[in-house]
């Protein structure tokens, strides 16, 4: 029997438990050798290879990352803006040109805002950031600072584990 598990709103994947540990072991390691990952979950290496492959094509494995310290790169601010916009396609655009933002959602706080997240040399950088973002189309706008990060990595969360164990 197979897990389902939604990916978009037209397509769904189908896993097993196997699929799981796999994906679990390369959130860890992105580059754990096959011959590593085929002994943790039992299976031949050309096995663990399709099986990989099979999640790439569906578009579950996106892509395979380099996770560098900000601080070694010069890096000494990070955090999140808020921005509340009359434009979000314009806004949107906009963004897309800025580096130091590196990731932006969609969220709901009675209304729509987006959260932005930053990475800047110093304050003054962080100023020089806020200064660009073009307030004809933003309405309103809150900055906050990270002082201290607890990394917890970016993995799915172990409770689609814990799922696929109990239902399989």
């Amino acid at each position: 029997m197979n897990l389902e598990m939604r990916v978009d709103e037209r397509r769904f994947c189908f896993f097993d438990t196997t699929d799981l540990r796999i994906l679990s072991i390369l959130q860890n390691n992105a580059r754990e050798p096959i011959s590593q990952i085929a002994r943790q979950v039992n299976l031949s290496g050309t096995a663990v290879l399709r099986r990989i492959h099979r999640m790439e094509d569906q578009g579950v494995i996106l892509s395979y990352r380099t996770r560098v310290d900000p601080r070694k790169l010069g890096i000494g601010v990070n955090g999140y803006i808020i921005v509340k916009v009359h434009d979000t396609t314009r806004f949107h655009k906009y963004i897309q040109g800025i580096d130091e933002i590196t990731s932006c959602d969609i969220i709901l706080a009675g209304g729509m805002e987006f959260i932005l997240q930053f990475h800047c040399r110093d304050n003054k950088h962080l100023l020089t950031l806020y200064d660009k973002l073009p307030k004809s189309i933003v309405e309103s706008m809150t900055a906050y600072t990270v002082v201290r990060t607890i990394d917890k990595g970016v993995r799915i969360p172990a409770f689609f584990e814990e799922y696929a164990e109990n239902n399989i």
